[in-house]
């Protein structure tokens, strides 16, 4: 699990998903996906989430909206691990500077 909570957590709803996007990641995320549901267009998003208290990792979000039975917006799509994209990428402008 790429989150490190399992897919049932998740679709729970027990935990917001403002609770999992690192503080500084939400406006944008928000923005991003508030686009997406009233355009019901496609999703992307690239940004930091919560694994513990301890844990950040870099996720991009990438997904299309489904419309489900009785009207609702339902999501398909895929989460990826760039964490270690985002490190060499921090490691290039480091050298660079």
């Amino acid at each position: 699990a790429i989150l490190g909570v399992s897919r049932e957590l998740l679709l729970s709803g027990s935990r917001s998903l403002q609770s999992f996007i690192h503080h500084d990641d939400w406006q944008n995320f928000n923005q991003l996906f508030q686009e997406s549901v009233t355009g019901e267009k496609s999703f992307k998003w690239e940004g930091r989430i919560f694994i513990s208290r301890e844990i950040i990792k870099w996720i991009e979000v990438a997904g299309l909206p489904v419309r489900l039975d009785a009207g609702k917006l339902g999501w398909s799509g895929v989460i990826s691990d760039i964490g270690q994209r985002k490190a060499l990428e921090q490691k290039q402008i480091y050298q660079n500077s």
